[in-house]
């Protein structure tokens, strides 16, 4: 050992040593580089065996289109409700045409007090659910349908039979998403022209 300290302590064998110990790193860099070439990594072999393996694999834009999706669904499921119309002495009605069995006009919903339920589509807006409260006669058949914008889009609607069932409805919708401004309407019908029925609405904005 110390005749090596003593070959290592020379100047001229320091100097060597250093040009091989340099030389050796080139030649391992080297030498990386053409296995790299001649032999580049498949991952698609390593997912090929994860997958045989019973596990799923995704892409990151996959991933991430997966993770919007579940937390859209999250959202549903944890969100704050708003009701509407916001007063207890305040009513909406959706009234039926003449002509019984028909669709009537497109109306902007509006409260008692003229208030309009398209002055709160502040944010990207889902309707949860409608409570029907009242009909003008419970021996009819009714149906409703709410939209938005100038192109009438549907977000929902539903057929009750107030003959069959007892007291109020409160009526899942899970509506598709109305865009921030839009305006919101109603078209009702009845099996009996010129009815109407009170409906209160359960509402949460998009969050994300």
């Amino acid at each position: 050992m110390s005749k090596f300290k003593e070959y290592l302590n020379s100047k001229g064998n320091v100097s060597k040593a250093l040009i091989v110990a340099i030389l050796a790193i080139v030649v391992l860099v080297v030498v990386i580089n053409v296995f790299a070439v001649i032999l580049p990594y498949d991952i698609s072999k390593s997912i090929t065996t994860l997958e045989n393996s019973g596990y799923v694999v995704f892409s990151a834009s996959e991933y991430a289109t997966i993770k919007t999706e579940l937390d859209d669904i999250l959202e549903e499921t944890r969100h704050t409700s708003y009701i509407w119309p916001e007063a207890t002495n305040l009513t909406a009605t959706v009234i039926a045409p003449v002509t019984s069995n028909v669709w009537g006009e497109w109306t902007e919903i509006t409260d008692s007090a003229g208030n309009k339920l398209s002055d709160k589509i502040t944010g990207i807006t889902h309707f949860s659910d409608t409570k029907i409260e009242s009909y003008s006669d419970k021996n009819q058949e009714y149906m409703y349908q709410i939209a938005y914008g100038d192109s009438k889009v549907i977000v929902g609607g539903r057929r009750v039979s107030p003959i069959k069932e007892s007291g109020e409805y409160a009526i899942d919708l899970k509506s598709l998403p109305v865009p921030i401004g839009e305006k919101i309407y109603y078209r009702c019908m009845c099996s009996v022209g010129g009815e109407y029925c009170t409906v209160l609405f359960r509402y949460h904005y998009h969050v994300r």
